[in-house]
């Protein structure tokens, strides 16, 4: 019995044995170490451009690598993990990856630390990181370059600032920074949209997008351009059957343009007194409300005076400083400025309108107007005016005919009484003999107003008859008018795309007395009256050009495509008030 219990209970220690041993043994199983192992795409590698770097885990390991140790030497751009288990005969085996995208901050030797997942860590891994080569560069798939119009400029003037990405590779999802400065407070003004176009690098074709920028330094000294950072992803890749975008391979780039420094110098001793204005070109016009003017006594006439700047704001623009004569009373309205933005850079306008009421009659002389400034592609300071105006005042009754005095018949009269005071008194006979006279009077006044009457109902029964007629031609009067719109807006078309002032400025006053039939228009600052902003700021560079002493640099092109706008803009009012139309713009 005894025997028995003691069997049973050494059973039971051995049940309890191999039990620990088990657990032991599952819990044991992980003490095998985990393999880690880092390895790169490629190396070396230029700087600014995207390579992967892949860590490999082996076995089983607790935690997930730490990839903030990366962050001081390279950007993250993206980070993907997958994990795959296998059991072959029996045994199972896991491996875990993480492919991470990198690109470098700096060039030299650059060092990937190991890096930790649990327990376990990785190798090290030495990148060198390298700066491309002009040459290389500009055979690349994608490249940057900048530019500025000036390599030395002046406080406040115009500095004109190119950015041209060229790539010849389809590119997906892409961004491109904005522009800045350091070193002196500048002003930077974005010069439209980025426009596109074809060229050729080296016999490869390139599609270019072209930024520019305005930039108006405020500080003399030296101007830092910050290079201009481009981040988007290459197309690579396309399927062959299908044009489905998650089937393409992309691939990471980042560019970075060369840093540009600009010497900025102050402005010359002589503007030390004088509003400083560098521009390539200034030009102040006078235009009145008639052309010419005619001033009479108690009625206003307003004059209008007005600056153009090529490069340079609207706030640079002083106000034009105007002195009267004390008999010309004058009252100025609030100026009206604006900026211009062009390819090719700002211009700046001012336009100051001004009430002249002159309230006596006589001869008086309006002062010259003078502005200095200076001229930024000659370097030499130049002075505008507008030479005084000797005017003629005339009374407001001046050109008004007055009514002749009545005058009555001189009768003789016994009445020495009424003699004496000049009035000639009839006496009875005289008295009969004129209401006589007055019976007639009003006979033939009556017959005359019969006639009159008989005469106005045959010429309003002719002029129905004309008007009939008149509609009846009036298609044909549409057509030859048309013919003459065609001829007109040919001509324009010639004139602008040859660059010729003189012969523009014709050919657009001809067209316009043909497009606005209800007022004749005489002069260039007559039909900015009548347009748009985009027609009035083209017209007023026209006129700029026609009164320049520099030579000819004006160009057509953008007054021609601003007229084709307004014009078409504005066909269909004038159909709806059935005027006469003007022929289209693209014949």
């Amino acid at each position: 019995m005894v025997t028995r219990k003691q069997n049973i209970s050494d059973n039971i220690r051995i049940l309890y044995l191999l039990l620990i041993l088990t657990i032991t043994g599952i819990t044991c199983a992980p003490v095998y170490a985990a393999i880690v192992i880092a390895t790169v795409d490629r190396n070396p590698v230029n700087l600014d451009e995207s390579f992967q770097l892949t860590l490999t885990v082996k076995g089983s390991s607790n935690g997930n690598p730490d990839f903030d140790i990366l962050k001081n030497n390279f950007d993250i751009l993206s980070r993907n993990q997958s994990n795959n288990i296998q059991i072959i005969n029996g045994e199972m085996s896991r491996q875990s990856l993480w492919v991470v995208t990198l690109m470098a901050k700096k060039t030299g030797n650059v060092i990937i630390p190991a890096i930790r997942v649990g327990k376990d860590s990785s190798q090290a891994i030495k990148m060198a990181i390298t700066q491309p080569s002009g040459t290389e560069q500009s055979n690349n798939d994608i490249f940057l370059e900048v530019s500025t119009n000036l390599k030395e400029s002046y406080i406040q003037a115009q500095l004109i600032y190119t950015v041209r990405l060229y790539t010849s590779v389809s590119l997906g999802s892409a961004s491109l920074s904005e522009a800045k400065t350091s070193g002196i407070e500048s002003i930077i003004e974005k010069l439209g949209e980025d426009r596109e176009f074809q060229t050729q690098r080296n016999g490869k074709p390139y599609r270019v997008i072209e930024r520019r920028y305005a930039i108006f330094p405020q500080q003399s000294g030296t101007l830092k351009l910050e290079p201009i950072l481009f981040n988007g992803q290459l197309i690579q890749s396309r399927s062959r059957f299908s044009n489905n975008p998650f089937l393409q391979s992309t691939r990471s780039k980042r560019l970075r343009s060369e840093p540009l420094t600009i010497n900025i110098k102050p402005a010359p001793n002589t503007q030390n007194k004088q509003p400083w204005l560098p521009a390539r070109n200034i030009q102040l016009i006078e235009s009145w409300q008639q052309d010419p003017p005619q001033f009479k006594t108690g009625e206003a006439i307003t004059r209008t005076l007005t600056l153009l700047a090529d490069g340079l704001l609207a706030e640079q623009l002083p106000e034009i400083l105007i002195s009267m004569p004390a008999s010309l009373k004058h009252y100025s309205d609030q100026a009206v400025v604006k900026d211009i933005k062009k390819s090719t850079g700002i211009i700046a306008t001012r336009q100051q309108k001004v009430a002249i009421i002159p309230s006596q009659a006589g001869q008086y002389t309006l002062p010259e107007i003078k502005l200095d400034w200076w001229n930024t592609q000659t370097q030499r300071n130049e002075t505008l005016s507008i030479p005084p105006r000797t005017i003629q005042v005339m009374t407001a009754d001046a050109t008004t005919s007055q009514d002749a005095p009545i005058q009555n018949s001189s009768i003789k009269t016994g009445s020495s009484q009424n003699s004496a005071v000049g009035v000639d008194v009839p006496n009875e006979e005289e008295n009969e003999f004129n209401l006589v006279q007055q019976k007639n009077y009003w006979t033939w006044i009556s017959l005359v107003l019969a006639i009159g009457w008989l005469g106005t109902f045959l010429i309003m029964r002719s002029q129905k008859k004309a008007l009939r007629h008149y509609d009846n031609l009036k298609p044909q009067a549409q057509i030859e008018n048309t013919l003459s719109a065609k001829a007109a807006t040919t001509k324009l078309k010639q004139a602008c795309l040859s660059n010729d002032p003189a012969a523009s400025k014709d050919a657009i006053l001809t067209w316009a007395n043909i497009y606005f039939t209800d007022e004749a228009v005489t002069s260039l600052a007559n039909l900015s009256d009548r347009t748009n902003e985009t027609v009035s700021a083209e017209l007023e560079k026209l006129n700029q050009a026609l009164y320049s002493q520099t030579e000819n640099t004006w160009q057509g092109q953008d007054l021609w495509e601003s007229i084709q706008i307004y014009a078409q803009s504005t066909i269909k009012k004038h159909k709806k008030n059935k005027q006469i139309l003007l022929s289209p713009l693209y014949p």
